[in-house]
């Protein structure tokens, strides 16, 4: 896409395809991280059809919890597994302040944009009030014209809906969620506690009796409040101190290495080769 990859001084942010190093990628250091975060059960299937198309836009011709069950069970945990690391692993950084980091969630981007991008140029800025700034026209000027103004490529139809492909998942590959991204799930406020039975996005329910669990529940709310408080202290030769590579070597989490990207194209490969030649690219099990 335009941009894209380009790290040097004019550009101000710099889109990172982390935990996933792309080949060739260039290496770049930041002293700002902005991380998106979206349900797991929806990133799941959006990667799997980037990775089987090769397209943003584009979905695989067919439902892969229906003609490929048990492939679909190896997907839901493996992808699952590697990206609740890389979220732990951020997570972990912004709490002893390894570099100045806000959350943004997939989900309030689109029921609220307003809000998210102006916490998002309060961070960038190191300011806590907008009021009178260019900034701030910015952000209504962008927002009165509605949610197709910034919007780089065609979308697929479920990109724009929260829980989007609950109804694709078992009972058995929800409650394997539950436990392996509980953490997660409860800092990001996916879970759905009795103590707040209202949360909208409260795709994992919980009975609320781990304590330290509770404990953490929407933490992503305080902890992005206090990161802004801190950049708003930090002067320019602070920045400087922090230099984070997100595609780190030393933080590598393989969410697509040889074996796995071979094996996640393995099942449209074996679809369209039984549509065109009528027999089986491989054994999908």
């Amino acid at each position: 896409m335009k941009g894209e990859e380009v790290v040097d001084d004019s550009v101000w942010i710099v889109k990172s395809h982390s935990p996933w190093v792309m080949l060739e990628a260039p290496v770049f250091y930041a002293n700002k991280v902005i991380v998106i975060v979206r349900n797991p059960m929806d990133t799941n299937l959006s990667w799997l059809h980037l990775v089987a198309t090769m397209c943003h836009s584009e979905k695989s011709p067919f439902n892969y919890e229906e003609l490929y069950p048990n492939y679909f069970d190896w997907w839901v945990k493996d992808c699952c597994t590697h990206v609740n690391n890389w979220m732990l692993t951020l997570m972990n950084d912004a709490k002893f302040r390894n570099v100045p980091t806000l959350f943004l969630r997939f989900e309030d981007l689109v029921m609220n944009p307003e809000k998210e991008l102006t916490n998002m140029m309060r961070f960038l800025l190191g300011r806590n009030d907008l009021a009178g700034t260019n900034a701030e026209r910015r952000i209504k000027e962008v927002i009165a014209m509605g949610d197709t103004a910034t919007q780089t490529y065609t979308l697929k139809e479920s990109t724009k809906k929260c829980n989007a492909n609950a109804h694709r998942y078992n009972a058995s590959q929800k409650a394997w969620i539950m436990e392996n991204m509980r953490e997660m799930l409860h800092f990001f406020g996916y879970a759905r506690l009795p103590t707040d039975p209202d949360n909208n996005t409260g795709f994992f329910e919980y009975d609320g009796t781990d304590e330290e669990m509770n404990r953490q529940y929407k933490g992503w709310q305080l902890q992005n409040e206090s990161m802004i408080n801190w950049v708003c202290q930090l002067t320019d030769a602070d920045l400087e101190r922090y230099r984070y590579r997100l595609s780190d070597p030393a933080k590598d989490v393989p969410l697509l290495d040889y074996a796995t990207s071979t094996k996640a194209t393995n099942a449209i490969s074996d679809y369209y080769s039984k549509k065109f030649y009528n027999k089986p690219y491989c054994d999908i099990n």
